[in-house]
């Protein structure tokens, strides 16, 4: 019998941790796919090896909250539905991962898709060239 994957998001691959975060911004990798910018470090793992990801959409370029909570949806969804192809590649590391929405304007979730899905297949090769921060 084939086992199924459930697509979910649960709250552990939610980096919620203002700690983390600011980590995350001093000493971290970038890379843009338009739409998105992607912020990215990788640390030794002392538990679980999951991807742990924040989203972000300025409130600077979209001043309406309706606006930015719908973008968040849209990348939340196409993230949620690409991450199971390269969760099990992870090495044994612990990655944190912020897609920070960039476009001036709008975009419809194929695009903010076709991006993610990009960054998805571009992940692995930029993590294995980086190595583990060990301040955790």
């Amino acid at each position: 019998m084939l086992a199924t994957v459930r697509f979910t998001l649960p709250a552990t691959a939610r980096l919620k941790s203002q700690t983390k975060i600011n980590r995350l911004f001093q000493d971290s990798r970038s890379f843009l796919c338009y739409p998105l910018r992607v912020v990215y470090q990788i640390s030794a793992a002392q538990q679980a090896h999951e991807a742990q990801v924040a989203i972000s959409v300025p409130k600077k370029i979209f001043k309406r909250a309706v606006v930015r909570n719908r973008l968040k949806r849209r990348i939340r969804e196409a993230y949620r539905v690409e991450r199971h192809a390269w969760q099990q590649t992870l090495p044994q590391t612990s990655v944190a991962l912020v897609l920070i929405y960039i476009a001036k304007e709008e975009l419809p979730f194929a695009t903010i898709a076709a991006a993610t899905k990009k960054i998805i297949s571009q992940l692995p090769q930029r993590l294995s060239s980086q190595k583990p921060s060990s301040n955790e």
